[in-house]
C-alpha cells in the first residue's frame, strides 16, 4: 500500500505546489503591472503636463 500511495502524494503535493506558484506568479505580474502603470501615469503626468491634456480631454468630452 505504501508503494501505490508514494506517487499519489507525489503528484498531488507536485499540483499543489505548481498551482500555488502560479497563482503567487500571476497576482505579483497583476500587481507589478498594475502599480507600474499607475506610477508611470503620475510620472508622466508630474514631468510632461499629462494632467493639463486630461483636463483638456475632459472639457472636450
Amino acid at each position: 500500500m505504501m508503494r501505490i500511495r508514494s506517487p499519489e502524494r507525489s503528484n498531488n503535493s507536485r499540483h499543489f505546489w505548481s498551482s500555488w506558484l502560479f497563482s503567487v506568479y500571476w497576482i505579483s505580474v497583476h500587481w507589478i503591472s498594475v502599480h507600474w502603470t499607475w506610477v508611470n501615469m503620475i510620472k508622466n503626468g508630474m514631468g510632461h503636463g499629462g494632467w493639463d491634456m486630461i483636463k483638456d480631454i475632459g472639457g472636450i468630452i
